[in-house]
């Protein structure tokens, strides 16, 4: 790593550039996060960008507000303050980072959500909801944790969707015989499971 790197690595960590989402928000979610700061397999934090996210959901064509949105590897809790544009009936964050998941908590406070609920937790142990869900993925970590993380989605008995931006795993999502991948472009991949024993 260069010393050009390392200090723009550094700014971004410790003293990033506010993203106008936040300086409308009044939130936390700017700048990114090494991986080698967040834990063994973890990738390097970053925000989505707001307008790729209404994008990637503007794929799915469907009544939202029967379904759980999970931002698997939430960070500081930017999707799920976007999701709160939407009709999901909940809205829930999985981070293993303490400190991530403290500011995604506070993010969600900021904006006076009653639907965001964030976990500290393994995305590998978490107990995934049991209503139908929309997976949102920001390639938050290794393949390795994501085939463990994959396995426990594909046993949902609900519907199920699956975002998943720069997708760079996403022939983890397409083993699954039950994932259907149903949009894709230039940023994001798409897959729709139906409940077992239908149509996907």
């Amino acid at each position: 790593m260069t010393l050009r790197h390392l200090v723009w690595r550094l700014r971004e960590e410790f003293y990033p550039e506010r993203h106008p989402y936040d300086d409308l928000t009044g939130c936390d979610t700017s700048g990114m996060v090494h991986r080698r700061r967040l834990g063994p397999d973890a990738e390097d934090y970053q925000p989505i960008d707001p307008d790729v996210f209404r994008a990637a959901l503007a794929h799915i064509e469907e009544d939202l507000s029967r379904f759980t949105f999970v931002d698997v590897g939430c960070g500081k809790g930017r999707a799920l303050l976007l999701a709160e544009e939407y009709d999901f009936c909940k809205i829930v964050g999985v981070e293993f980072s303490q400190r991530l998941a403290k500011i995604a908590v506070a993010n969600a406070a900021r904006i006076g959500s009653r639907r965001i609920f964030v976990a500290c937790a393994d995305a590998r142990e978490f107990q995934y909801p049991s209503e139908p869900m929309l997976v949102f993925l920001y390639n938050p970590f290794s393949g390795e944790i994501f085939r463990s993380v994959m396995q426990r989605l594909a046993r949902s008995a609900n519907a199920l969707y699956i975002v998943y931006v720069n997708p760079l795993h996403a022939d983890v999502i397409s083993a699954e015989a039950r994932m259907k991948l149903i949009a894709r472009d230039d940023w994001c991949a798409i897959w729709k499971c139906g409940a077992r024993g239908s149509a996907p």
